[in-house]
């Protein structure tokens, strides 16, 4: 599991030290600093050990420019990035010289096929959205902007997971898990279903309970956007890291508090997930899994930062859900997020 990581320098992030959960969320205001630390993130492991370097350069090619990078707030002379994971760390810095990195976490990235080793699979917020006809790829199983993910799919469907991954019994296929899960959130009776059409491409359908099949251009964008964060978080194995920025897009407001029971469960088998969310619905349902014992308060943590000049705020939570300071007494998340609604209700007499 990741433990840690130190960013100094580097985009909007003067010094910070982040720790890593089971069940990481990282959330804040718009142009904040979230998406920089999973930026970090992406880039110790382009540079550790085993990671597929070419996977990774479409997603971090624009962040080893030093001139680009820096955070120009503290004209920064030195970028430095410090992963953590199972006490063994990788190290970055970048400077007008060029890149160094020490090498030093065993994790993959998106390499086709099964592998033992443990491997982070991303999910862009810049993903592709609806699509009657998805790509397949001889090389990966997911890709920049998640094009890949559904052809992936449509090879492993029929493959029954393993017991801890299957919450319904039925069928241990991947295909059953996912269109249960995916009935679930959208509380809808919809299956995914995938036809190869070539070496190249599969067509996608959705089939509903009451429409029959029906093309996800047809359907609302949430539906396509949530079966591959499903899809995603099934495949993923006990060591692996899930990061997804944005979940929540494109799905109402039980949607998207009802995907945190998906990332608690694949959580507790051993995934490690990390969600960038502006999501309050999302967050709101962590607290309340954790109070139906669900999941347990050390296993999650919640990293807050209200704008570009601000440092993260870490929250921590109680057995109860509440949010805690260190000395565990409680506290409020802070203002000028979560309370903007309330302040309007409170005006207009809501």
């Amino acid at each position: 599991m990741l433990s840690n990581i130190n960013i100094k320098g580097f985009k909007s992030i003067n010094e910070e030290s982040i720790n890593l959960k089971p069940y990481t969320i990282i959330t804040g205001l718009n142009s904040s600093g979230k998406s920089t630390v999973i930026q970090a993130i992406l880039l110790a492991v382009k540079h550790s050990n085993n990671a597929n370097k070419y996977a990774l350069d479409p997603i971090t090619q624009y962040l080893e420019d030093y001139t680009s990078v820096r955070n120009k707030y503290i004209n920064a002379k030195e970028i430095s990035i410090s992963l953590s994971k199972n006490e063994k760390v990788s190290d970055i810095k970048i400077t007008s010289e060029g890149l160094e990195s020490l090498g030093g976490i065993d994790l993959s990235f998106d390499v086709l096929g099964e592998s033992k080793e443990p491997e982070l699979l991303y999910l862009s917020a810049n993903r592709q959205g609806p699509e009657e006809l998805a790509l397949i790829s001889s090389t990966n199983k997911i890709g920049s902007s998640g094009q890949y993910i559904l052809g992936y799919f449509n090879k492993l469907k029929d493959t029954p997971l393993m017991d801890e991954f299957c919450k319904y019994r039925e069928s241990k296929t991947l295909s059953y898990q996912v269109s249960q899960w995916l009935s679930f959130i959208t509380e809808t009776k919809t299956e995914l279903t995938t036809e190869p059409q070539s070496s190249s491409q599969v067509k996608v359908t959705f089939n509903d309970a009451k429409l029959g099949e029906v093309s996800p251009l047809n359907l609302g964008a949430g539906m396509s956007y949530v079966a591959k964060v499903i899809i995603l978080c099934l495949i993923a194995k006990k060591g692996d890291v899930v990061v997804i920025e944005n979940p929540e897009i494109h799905l109402h407001p039980k949607a998207q508090s009802l995907l945190s029971s998906l990332f608690v469960f694949v959580a507790n088998n051993g995934v490690q997930i990390i969600v960038e969310t502006h999501c309050e619905h999302l967050i709101n349902k962590t607290r309340h899994q954790i109070y139906k014992k669900n999941i347990g308060s050390d296993n999650v943590i919640i990293h807050y930062k209200k704008d570009v000049d601000s440092s993260f705020i870490s929250l921590k939570l109680n057995s109860n859900g509440h949010y805690i300071e260190q000395n565990g007494n409680k506290t409020s998340f802070p203002s000028g997020f979560f309370d903007s609604t309330l302040n309007e209700l409170i005006e207009i007499g809501g």
